[in-house]
């Protein structure tokens, strides 16, 4: 049986699909096992620290600039955080000075430091900053990179304010 040019791109990519490592961010990843250093540096499971049920991971490399805009940009937008864990990845230096300058303003439910090669493996990443839609221990959503303007960031702000009041339908 001889396949025509259609059928044969089909299953090319199909067999490019399932043997690339193509990740879709609906894709359920689960943060269960991925080991972090919580504040006092004791190694914990990410996925026992889940303040709620609907809550925000946010993946920050600290020896970004664009990290630190970032957080600023959620700092000037007023994002409701209290249900977000920020990881701080590369931060042996920086830990304290992170902590210092936006956790009082910013005030997540945890910050928590991480090995980078660990948290992109788990959780399929390539750069950051990056934000996660979670329930329970399963992402649910996520944005990459930063707003490009102020109205982008408003609608990042509402979507964090409504994922955490559960105000959207998955």
């Amino acid at each position: 049986m001889e396949m025509n040019i259609t059928s044969k791109i089909k299953y090319l990519s199909l067999f490019l699909i399932l043997f690339s490592g193509y990740s879709s961010s609906n894709e359920i990843r689960s943060v269960n096992e991925l080991i972090v250093d919580d504040y006092y540096e004791s190694q914990i499971k990410l996925g026992l620290l889940r303040p709620q049920d609907y809550w925000v991971l946010i993946v920050i490399d600290s020896n970004l600039s664009s990290s630190h805009e970032y957080l600023k940009q959620l700092q000037d937008q007023k994002t409701e955080m209290s249900a977000t864990i920020i990881v701080l990845l590369n931060s042996e230096d920086s830990k304290e000075t992170f902590y210092n300058k936006y956790h009082a303003s910013l005030q997540p439910y945890s910050w928590v430091n991480a090995k980078g090669s660990d948290v992109f493996k788990q959780m399929n990443i390539s750069a950051t900053p990056v934000v996660f839609g979670m329930h329970k221990d399963s992402v649910k959503w996520q944005n990459s990179g930063l707003p490009n303007n102020f109205d982008e960031a408003l609608l990042v702000t509402k979507q964090f304010n409504n994922w955490i009041n559960h105000k959207v339908q998955e």
